[in-house]
């Protein structure tokens, strides 16, 4: 019993610390308009502000998002597929997967909050928007994904977010929290290096 209980830690273990996540969305919370290059696309936080925000931005909590278009999660799979010897077949059935569930790329969004409840991915939604910024392109609620355990700026979570919908090159991400009283929480612009 004690073995399999060990193992299921390592497991579990293993799989939580295995995410890796690019430092330029964990290192400090973002200032508005100060634009990240990351995975090739620039991101500019517009707007945002959680909640009890600390005066220093050393402390402040975290929310911040990175991109990656389709053709990019393609190209991606392709070099892994290059790498591990895949069968031509399982590359093919990869990228279809990609091209259905992602057609207009993947979200990636890492936060962090004093709380761990408020840390829970459910609370949170995603709008994407062209940059008219009428009306929506598509609209996710993100699941259920359970906060991780503090790492020195409180409970965190990062979450891959697949686009339902193709988008253009450049747009608008508003994530927004369900717990706050704001009408919208962040807003970020992304221009995509396939301008």
């Amino acid at each position: 019993m004690k073995k399999l209980l060990l193992a299921l830690f390592v497991l579990i273990s293993g799989t939580m610390f295995s995410q890796v996540i690019n430092e330029e969305l964990t290192e400090k919370a973002w200032l508005d308009d100060e634009p990240k290059t990351i995975f090739g696309n620039k991101v500019t936080m517009v707007f945002g502000e959680p909640a009890g925000r600390q005066a220093t931005v050393n402390t402040a909590q975290i929310t911040t998002v990175a991109y990656k278009t389709t053709e990019q999660l393609i190209e991606k799979t392709k070099k892994l597929a290059a790498k591990e010897n895949w069968p031509e077949e399982k590359t093919n059935e990869e990228i279809e997967l990609i091209n259905n569930e992602a057609p207009g790329g993947r979200l990636y969004i890492y936060i962090t909050r004093e709380n761990e409840s408020r840390a829970n991915a459910k609370w949170f939604f995603v709008i994407f928007r062209d940059l008219k910024d009428k009306g929506k392109i598509t609209e996710i609620d993100l699941p259920y994904k359970a906060p991780q355990l503090p790492q020195g700026k409180g409970w965190w979570n990062y979450i891959e977010v697949n686009i339902d919908k193709p988008l253009p090159s450049s747009f608008y991400v508003y994530l927004n929290d369900r717990q706050s009283d704001q009408l919208s929480d962040f807003k970020f612009l992304i221009n995509t290096s396939r301008q």
